[in-house]
């Protein structure tokens, strides 16, 4: 499943659920944040410039029609997506 989402910006966002793993693009050009507790290899927040702000246990159910229950477990950047491990 798809979706778009527009941050405070005006920024197309895209969310694809997989399974267990949703993937945000869209955001490369605008610089993140991301944010990490005593150990630098689990990231624990992401926020692209704009937004949105997401972090461990956020539920991602807002950028799906369905509202379907979609809390963040774990977060992984790459160079061209981030990928939320979802419950």
């Amino acid at each position: 499943m798809k979706t778009v989402y527009f941050n405070r910006y005006g920024d197309k966002i895209q969310f694809e659920e997989k399974e267990h793993i949703v993937e945000m693009t869209g955001y490369f050009d605008m610089g993140m944040r991301y944010g990490y507790d005593e150990n630098p290899n689990i990231i624990n927040m992401v926020d692209p410039s704009g937004g949105p702000y997401l972090a461990i246990g956020s539920d991602l159910s807002l950028f799906f029609e369905d509202k379907k229950p979609r809390i963040v477990e774990a977060i992984k950047i790459f160079s061209d997506k981030v990928e939320f491990t979802i419950k």
